[in-house]
């Protein structure tokens, strides 16, 4: 009898998340701060980066969580920085993007420990901006696709009208 040999499992550091093209932007937090800081810190820079449709990487660096967002453009880019520093929170540290960073990072899921990741989607699932900006994408997709068949299922045609007259008082 013949034996197939098993398949390796993919190295998720062999992976190449950034290409050089990508635009990053990168934040630093203390690993060692108190759970509700540092949960306040990540949530902010993630709420924020989800919004503008970036990815969510980092990487640890001595006693920092090196937080990565990996965005669409240069003007997301800009977005976020000004979301950032209009709504500070003391703990997070705005940096320079390191030239090794594409070497660098994981997603934030292999990052911090699993506790921290629980909590931070917890908190960011009760959020009303972070629920309301994916609320008007399935207003959105609705717009584009209305007959679509999606695992998601479309909006009540009143939470459907709720969402777009939200859209229609806020500023973008």
């Amino acid at each position: 009898m013949k034996w197939k040999s098993p398949k390796k499992i993919r190295n998720i550091q062999k992976l190449r998340l950034v290409e050089p093209t990508d635009v990053l932007v990168c934040a630093r937090v203390l690993k060692a701060l108190p759970e509700g800081r540092l949960v306040d810190a990540i949530c902010q820079f993630f709420k924020h980066a989800f919004m503008e449709e970036g990815r969510l990487l980092g990487y640890t660096d001595g006693m920092d969580y090196v937080l990565v967002a990996n965005l669409l453009d240069e003007a997301s880019a800009v977005r976020f920085r000004e979301n950032l520093v209009r709504n500070p929170v003391s703990d997070l540290r705005v940096c320079e993007t390191p030239a090794d960073a594409a070497n660098l990072v994981k997603p934030w899921g292999l990052v911090a420990p699993i506790y921290l990741g629980h909590t931070v989607t917890a908190r960011l699932a009760k959020d009303p901006d972070a629920v309301m900006f994916i609320l008007q994408r399935y207003a959105e997709r609705m717009d584009r696709y209305p007959e679509g068949d999606y695992v998601f299922p479309n909006l009540s045609p009143e939470l459907y009208r709720a969402v777009k007259d939200a859209r229609k008082k806020s500023p973008q």
